[in-house]
């Protein structure tokens, strides 16, 4: 079972327009939230898993932060058995469902003295529609000045937005307690060059998003890209995709906290992020 521990988790407010991030520290009554992400749990039985959390409580904890998604190669949560081979561990209408497990962990949790956090994915949650390229994203090959499909979902395509917001007020159904994002809601230096993107880019900014006008003494050594210089331009379409990004953060909180009011709402993000802003956007 993998599992961090964290002294005090840093959460997030987002603004109405999302274009800003203001950390700030959460508190559980009047004591910092203690918590464990958990990747997985391997207790094959209710007794064991309601044991665990009673273990966690009684060392100091008051929040588990449990991953409610599946992706190929994550070890499954024993509890159950897969019905697929990956998707969520909650019902929903738009993706395959690997167990209805949530509802079991959250009550057990519930039952602890737990506070019970939901740990979800966005970008990469194509499930059962892997092969539809036309909803995935669209990066720049540098060694052959071609674009070609990404493995995250494009966020400015309106049946992906649709397809998460559909997903996230499921998860809303549920009696969890906070929601975290996971990191793949961000998006790398040369991705995305989808049409959704390009034009919505045109239409706001009144800008071309194009390879040439971003990257400046671009060299392949041994099969890597070394980038010696991003323009002006580059920096602004980077700080436009944020904005987005956090845009769809905004709504998937506010999807779910639709049925659950004061519910606690966290992103995983990179360490330059926080330490240096400037080295995230590339």
């Amino acid at each position: 079972m993998r599992m961090v521990l964290l002294s005090a988790l840093l959460l997030f407010t987002l603004n109405g327009n999302a274009q800003y991030v203001q950390p700030r520290l959460a508190q559980t009554a009047n004591s910092p939230l203690r918590a464990a992400q958990i990747s997985d749990l391997n207790f094959p039985t209710r007794g064991e898993l309601a044991r665990f959390f009673q273990g966690l409580k009684s060392a100091g904890i008051n929040t588990v932060i449990v991953r409610v998604f599946q992706n190929p190669g994550d070890r499954y949560h024993q509890l159950c058995a897969p019905a697929a081979k990956t998707g969520y561990y909650f019902r929903n209408s738009s993706a395959p469902v690997v167990c209805d497990l949530l509802g079991t962990l959250i009550d057990e949790a519930h039952e602890a003295g737990l506070k019970f956090f939901a740990w979800a994915n966005t970008r990469y949650a194509d499930y059962g529609i892997e092969t539809r390229s036309d909803l995935h994203s669209r990066f720049y090959d540098f060694a052959t000045g071609g674009m070609k499909p990404g493995m995250g979902l494009c966020i400015f395509h309106p049946e992906v937005e649709a397809r998460l917001l559909g997903i996230y007020s499921d998860l809303g159904r549920y009696p969890i307690d906070g929601l975290l994002l996971q990191d793949d809601l961000m998006m790398r230096h040369n991705e995305d060059f989808s049409p959704q993107a390009v034009f919505a880019y045109e239409r706001e900014r009144g800008k071309t998003a194009s390879p040439g006008l971003f990257y400046q003494g671009v060299e392949l050594r041994r099969g890597r890209v070394h980038v010696q210089n991003y323009s002006p331009e580059f920096h602004d379409w980077q700080n436009w995709k944020a904005e987005k990004l956090l845009d769809l953060a905004d709504k998937l909180r506010a999807r779910v906290s639709t049925s659950r009011s004061g519910l606690k709402f966290g992103v995983n993000f990179y360490y330059e992020t926080g330490l240096k802003p400037d080295k995230a956007l590339v």
